[in-house]
């Protein structure tokens, strides 16, 4: 038995596969690139498998993580072979030995696209860095029992925008993963000035961090 940590990205429509269907589409993979997987038992086994935070239906990502063991074979052909199984829009990056448990995971990093369909207002990206370096950004998040308000900084390490085109800013996010990690679309949502309220925004996370800042592997 081998157990594999593999990085892989999602792009393209792959972004609108939910959590299970990249798990389903994975195991179904494994299966046809004749690598076997390591399965619960009981009546229901299932193989093992997981993802380390997944992704919100709709957000790509660079590099995600999925562990699994592998019954037979070795971590050099892993890759070629799954990527020969997978659909467009999921590709392994790498395959090889975990060395860091998922739980040393302390942060995210996203890029997001904040997009306007006419010209986007004077100075928004220095105004958007002033309002996101406030301590205090309170919003609502939907909780077990209902609407919660929580203040927003508590939950990102920094947030800084840059100008892309007339009609487009980029926001890079450090996220807190820890304990119920947030989703980022609730940074656009704290947007309350309607001239900077993006009306689209696109989120791809890049990779994650252990609470050192170094890249998780």
């Amino acid at each position: 038995m081998l157990k594999l940590r593999i990085m892989f990205s999602k792009s393209g429509t792959a972004a609108y596969l939910s959590h299970l269907d990249v798990m389903r589409t994975f195991a179904r993979s494994f299966m046809r690139a004749g690598i076997p997987l390591r399965h619960t038992e009981g009546f229901n086994p299932h193989p093992y498998l997981s993802i380390a935070h997944p992704l919100p239906v709709g957000f790509t990502g660079g590099r995600e993580i999925l562990d699994c063991e592998v019954l037979a074979g070795d971590a050099g052909s892993v890759k070629d072979r799954l990527n020969a199984s997978l659909p467009a829009g999921l590709e392994v990056l790498s395959a090889s030995a975990p060395v860091k448990p998922v739980s040393d995971i302390a942060y995210a990093e996203y890029r997001i696209a904040y997009l306007y369909d006419s010209k986007m207002p004077d100075r928004a990206a220095e105004r958007l860095n002033a309002f996101f370096s406030s301590p205090v950004i309170k919003v609502k998040k939907k909780g077990k029992k209902g609407p919660v308000e929580i203040n927003l900084p508590d939950y990102y390490k920094s947030v800084e925008f840059s100008k892309v085109s007339d009609r487009e800013l980029s926001a890079a996010a450090v996220m807190t993963v820890a304990n119920a990690p947030l989703n980022p679309i609730y940074l656009t949502r704290a947007i309350f000035e309607d001239d900077l309220r993006p009306d689209f925004s696109r989120c791809h996370r890049t990779g994650f961090f252990d609470s050192d800042m170094v890249p998780f592997v």
